[in-house]
Order: structure tokens, then C-alpha cells, then sequence
């Protein structure tokens, strides 16, 4: 409230350049963005960035990073497509099963057309995926079929009343069973096995429209369909559900790849902090000639406050954004090979969904907490006389002793965690740890007495200066942010380790492999 209040006065400063600050041409922006969209500026703009990615390193080097099952996958995708037209043209056996129809594009459109076509929607990102998509489209061909011809049968080939009303029954029904209860069935089919019933309405409408226009009779246009759609599902299956190296939705690897970076994460982020505070700590010891003369901003503590807050910064739009990114695909994996679920091979560990849900949650919490040290610490730097009270704040953000024992105690918790997890047998510890790009000094009693130090700190008699009880409590916000991060992550590791992985005959308990491989 109070800076609502404090920034409803005039300015002092009439001047026009006043007017067009920084902040200024934020706001405009902000304002002028919905506007200028509308015109059709914002869609060519956004074509245009995305054109520009192509030309940008950060994309290629994306794409060849640590990607090499998804270069692998795109590759068996390709040689799918590829095998079936060689099958076509090259396998005069395989052809003999097409029977010709009336079609005006005879030999192709409902034989081998049908088979790229299957082939390409019974693909998923993940083996489980592929596998049951695959079999959720062979049941709705296969049903959607025979309710075609039985429908042709029993209604007439040219009886288009009774068609219609036979397609409507039969399609109100599976609609009515694929489509979720309540308001999410106004958001498509269901999630687990919808995709079945779509092809099944589907199939059966193209069959009947088919041969009413004239394609063909019914046994042909059926057989033709059915064949197509075995053969492209079948080489789907085959060649990216059964053959190794596609990813698989059901792998714990891609949520702890995403917990590692979260530990990296907040690691990095309390050794920054940790580092400033000693910093600030030695420039309090030093005597300047201008001690108490120079602004703070303009001190060597407040140069180095812009400094832990632009790294800062820097790692949430960075490091936090790749993150955001993982925790993403790993979802969309775990999403991928959950559909299905009354199949009874190629399951998925409902754990994980709750651990990837954990972990989305731990990333925003890390994020939170981050920008909150920042804007405290960013306080110290304002200019304003009536803003003492948060200056001060900002100023002696964690600058007792207690706050500095609990980061300390959790970055060793972590740094060990991650060297167990990095540790190789061939190599000592020393060479196999996670980069340490900020060193820490490690001071006096620590570890599993800061529980001890709290508790004497509390005992001691409470200052009512309400800046001192203001320092006091922005500290223990984002110390306690941090400690509520740290157990979770600590919980999350032995979820993981818990963690029952599927395999095609049934389940096996994931056993953990190489650290740098789950990195």
C-alpha cells in the first residue's frame, strides 16, 4: 500500500525524458501489445521469429545435444514410411492382396494409402505409446468395419434413410462412451481410450459413404480398408514400439534428469547467495575514506548486490526456462504411455505422474524463491528517502548467522547428494563431482546442529524495531522457502528410487544406471 501511495505523488522531475523512462515504455508496450496483434501484425512478427530460429545457434545445438534417441526415432519414423512404399512396388506378393475397386485412384488410395495413413497416426513419441495407439486403431478399424458392412447389409446399399439413421444410432453411442463426464467432454475424447472410438465412427462412415458413392462393393472397400490398416499399424508397433532405442514414457531417467537440474538449480543459486553474503561481510570490515558519504548502489556492496541479482536473474531465464522445458516433455512422455490403460502390458507407475506433478511444483517453488531474494535484495538499491525501512531490509537480507548455518547446512546436503550421484568407481571424487563454479567458505559449527543455533537465536529476547523484525522475517521467508525445497527434493529422491518400471512381458523394478546417462 504504501508503494501505491508513494507512487501516486507528482514527480518532482518535469521533465520530458521523465515521462519516457524505462518503466514508462514498458507500460506502452504492454499496452500496444493486444492492439497491434489484432491487426494481423502480431501473426507475421511471430512467423518471422520462428523463421529466424533456423538461422540461430542456440536451435542447432539444441537439436544435437543430449538428443540422440529423438534423432534415432525420427529416423525409424522415416524408414516405416520408406518400407511400406518398398513393400508396395517391390513386392508383388504383398501387392495381390489389394482388391481392385472403382475407385478413380485404383491401387492406391484404399490399399497402400491406408497403410502410410495408419502407419502415421498409430506413431507416439514413446514404445508404450506406439504400442497401445496401435492396438486402440486396429480395435476401432476392425469394429468401425463390420459395423460398416453390417450395416450395408441389413439397411441396403442404396437405402440412404436407413443409412442415416444407422450412423447416427451408431455413432451417438461410442460418442457417448469415448467422450469424458461432465464439462471435459467439451474438450475431445478421452484421454485413455477415445482414440479408439474416433476411429471407430470414423471407419464406419467412410466404408458407408464409399460404397453408396459408388468406390466399390462392400466386401472390397472392407477387406481393402482392414488389410491397409493391419499393415501400417503392424509396422508402427514393429518398428517403434517393439525395436529398442524410442524413448519410453514410463522410464523414471526423465524425471530425475529434471530433479538433478532442480538440485543443480538451487544449489548454484544458495552458493551465489552464500558468496555475497561473505562478500558483503568483508567490504563491512573494510574502513573506507568515504565510508557513509558514497550511496550504497555506489558502494562495493551494493556493486555487488547488482551483480548476485543480475545472475540471478540470468539463471531464472535460463536455467529455469531448460527446466521448465524438461519437466514438459518428460509429462507429455508419462501422458503418452499412460493412454490405454486397461491393457495389460506396457503399463506405466502412477507414482511417476505424482512425482512429475512433485516436481513442477518444486520447480515454481525454486523460481518463487529466487525471485524473492532478488527483489528484497534489490531494495537496498532505491533511491527514494521514503523508502528507509525496505533499503535497510534489502541491505541485511540474510545477514545473521542463522539464516547463513541453514544455507550452509543444505549446500553441503546437496553437494554431497550429487557427488554420490556423480561418483564414478574408476575415478575419485574429486574428478567426478558437479562443477563448483562458486567456492564457499564453510565456517564454524554447521550441519546437524542448526536446528540448535535456531532454537538459541529464538530464545533471545525479541527486538520490537520494526526493521529490525522486518530483516528477521524476509530472511526466514526464503529460508524456510529453501529448507521446504530441500526436504522435498530429498523425499523426491527416494520416490524415485521406488519407481516400477514395465517392460513388453510384464514389470521390473528400475534399477539405476549410469548417473551421466540419467543426466
Amino acid at each position: 500500500i504504501e508503494a501505491w501511495i508513494t507512487a501516486m505523488d507528482p514527480p518532482r522531475d518535469r521533465h520530458l525524458a521523465s515521462f519516457v523512462n524505462s518503466s514508462a515504455r514498458s507500460a506502452l508496450q504492454w499496452n500496444a501489445t493486444p492492439m497491434y496483434q489484432s491487426t494481423g501484425y502480431g501473426f507475421l512478427s511471430a512467423t518471422m521469429q520462428n523463421f529466424s530460429y533456423l538461422f540461430s545457434r542456440d536451435t542447432w545445438m539444441h537439436q544435437f545435444q543430449d538428443k540422440w534417441e529423438h534423432w534415432i526415432w525420427e529416423v525409424k519414423f522415416a524408414m516405416g514410411f520408406t518400407g511400406l512404399v518398398c513393400m508396395y512396388v517391390y513386392w508383388p506378393a504383398y501387392r495381390q492382396y489389394e482388391i481392385p475397386t472403382n475407385d478413380v485412384f485404383p491401387g492406391t488410395f484404399h490399399f497402400a494409402g491406408w497403410a502410410m495413413i495408419a502407419y502415421a497416426m498409430a506413431c507416439s513419441p514413446t514404445a508404450e505409446g506406439t504400442v497401445k495407439k496401435g492396438i486402440l486403431r486396429l480395435l476401432g478399424t476392425l469394429l468401425g468395419a463390420f459395423s460398416g458392412w453390417l450395416a450395408l447389409i441389413v439397411c441396403g446399399e442404396q437405402n440412404e434413410i436407413a443409412l442415416t439413421v444407422w450412423m447416427t444410432i451408431f455413432t451417438a453411442i461410442p460418442a457417448y462412451v469415448g467422450l469424458p463426464r461432465g464439462p471435459l467432454a467439451w474438450m475431445g475424447a478421452h484421454p485413455d481410450y477415445g482414440y479408439s472410438v474416433a476411429v471407430f465412427v470414423m471407419t464406419q462412415c467412410l466404408v458407408i459413404v464409399d460404397v453408396v458413392a459408388g468406390a466399390g462393393g462392400k466386401g472390397e472397400i472392407v477387406v481393402n480398408r482392414i488389410v491397409g490398416n493391419v499393415t501400417g499399424i503392424g509396422m508402427a508397433i514393429v518398428l517403434l514400439g517393439l525395436v529398442p532405442y524410442s524413448p519410453q514414457g514410463g522410464n523414471p531417467k526423465y524425471a530425475r534428469a529434471v530433479w538433478i537440474g532442480e538440485q543443480e538449480s538451487i544449489l548454484y543459486s544458495l552458493r551465489l547467495l552464500l558468496q555475497f553474503c561473505q562478500e558483503r561481510e568483508r567490504f563491512a570490515r573494510q574502513v573506507s575514506p568515504t565510508y557513509g558519504e558514497e550511496p550504497y548502489e555506489e558502494s562495493q556492496a551494493g556493486l555487488a548486490t547488482i551483480h548476485v541479482c543480475k545472475n540471478m536473474n540470468i539463471h531464472r531465464s535460463q536455467t529455469l526456462k531448460e527446466l521448465t522445458v524438461m519437466g514438459a516433455e518428460a509429462n507429455d512422455y508419462y501422458a503418452d504411455a499412460s493412454q490405454f490403460s486397461f491393457f495389460p502390458l506396457f503399463q506405466t507407475d502412477p507414482r511417476l505422474g505424482v512425482i512429475l506433478q512433485s516436481l513442477k511444483i518444486v520447480g515454481s517453488c525454486i523460481d518463487t524463491s529466487l525471485s524473492f531474494a532478488a527483489h528484497v535484495l534489490q531494495q537496498g538499491l532505491l533511491e527514494t528517502k521514503n523508502d528507509d525501512m525496505r533499503k535497510h531490509i534489502g541491505q541485511t537480507f540474510l545477514a545473521d548467522r542463522t539464516s547463513q548455518q541453514m544455507l550452509k547446512y543444505m549446500v553441503q546436503q546437496l553437494e554431497a547428494s550429487l557427488n554420490d550421484l556423480y561418483h564414478d568407481s574408476s575415478n575419485d571424487a574429486s574428478s567426478c563431482g558437479p562443477p563448483s563454479v562458486i567456492e564457499v567458505d564453510y565456517d564454524g559449527q554447521h550441519g546437524a546442529n542448526y536446528d540448535q543455533h535456531h532454537k538459541e537465536d529464538d530464545s533471545h529476547t525479541i527486538n520490537e524495531d520494526p526493521a529490525v523484525l522486518s530483516q528477521s522475517l524476509a530472511s526466514k521467508v526464503f529460508v524456510y522457502l529453501v529448507q521446504r525445497i530441500f526436504r522435498r527434493l530429498h523425499t523426491l529422491q527416494d520416490n524415485l528410487a521406488t519407481v516400477v518400471q514395465w517392460g513388453m512381458l510384464g514389470p521390473h523394478h528400475h534399477h539405476d544406471q549410469s548417473p551421466l546417462e540419467h543426466a
